[in-house]
């Protein structure tokens, strides 16, 4: 995991269940996001490019954030299993 191989080299990989049976093509439209993408901000949580749960948040949910100082400064933490 910490190598970033296999299932870990996608920042949004294909869930095994969907993998074994077939489905290992991704939702359409979505795209796996850049690296220093945006930042989004969820339920007081703020979420980067480069952590797992980012491509997962719900469109509706998001709150957009240029910089990681604004959602820091808006009372968001850093999602815990988000590389440093």
């Amino acid at each position: 995991m910490s190598e970033k191989r296999g299932l870990w080299a996608d920042a949004s990989p294909v869930p095994p269940w969907d993998f074994r049976n077939g489905k290992t093509a991704k939702a359409p439209g979505s795209t796996p996001p850049a690296a220093g993408g945006p930042i989004v901000g969820n339920r007081k949580i703020y979420h980067m490019s480069s952590c797992p749960q980012y491509s997962k948040l719900s469109e509706q949910n998001r709150a957009p954030f240029k910089t990681e100082t604004k959602p820091q400064a808006a009372g968001y933490r850093k999602e815990r299993n988000c590389p440093q």
